[in-house]
């Protein structure tokens, strides 16, 4: 996406001002309000800042304890850029794991989708590779 001048400026603004907030260590960094999250976030996602500031910021607020008005931020702004695809399914069966880092069971979930749909159940799952840990949650 090609941003002219003045929105990148604008973005940048923006953005230097929610690092100045969250980018100054997990003790003495400030939260950011919902819109802010959000607002950040969109700026990554449409790639209206540098590389190097979406770096500083994700780095930034997966060090910091987020609130959950941030973690809804930037859920908004996530929950923006997907596009939805309407099915006709009269059930669909959703396994996830536990996205905290910690394996407290062996993961079937692989193997349980695909035994699932060879006797016609439809279902899909998710997860994310091994992260470590942040507070256990």
């Amino acid at each position: 996406m090609k941003k002219t001048s003045t929105e990148s400026t604008l973005g940048d603004n923006r953005m230097k001002g929610y690092l100045q907030k969250i980018a100054t260590g997990p003790k003495m960094s400030k939260n950011l309000t919902e819109i802010e999250a959000e607002d950040a976030l969109t700026l990554i996602l449409g790639e209206k800042v540098s590389t190097v500031r979406s770096a500083v910021f994700l780095i930034a607020a997966r060090m910091k304890l987020e609130t959950l008005e941030e973690n809804i931020g930037y859920w908004r702004a996530m929950d923006k850029t997907t596009i939805r695809h309407p099915i006709q399914l009269d059930r669909l069966l959703q396994i996830a794991d536990p996205f905290d880092g910690f394996n407290r069971v062996p993961y079937f979930g692989f193997y349980t989708i695909s035994v699932l749909a060879a006797i016609g159940l439809p279902a899909y799952g998710h997860s994310a590779p091994s992260l470590p840990p942040k507070l256990g949650i």
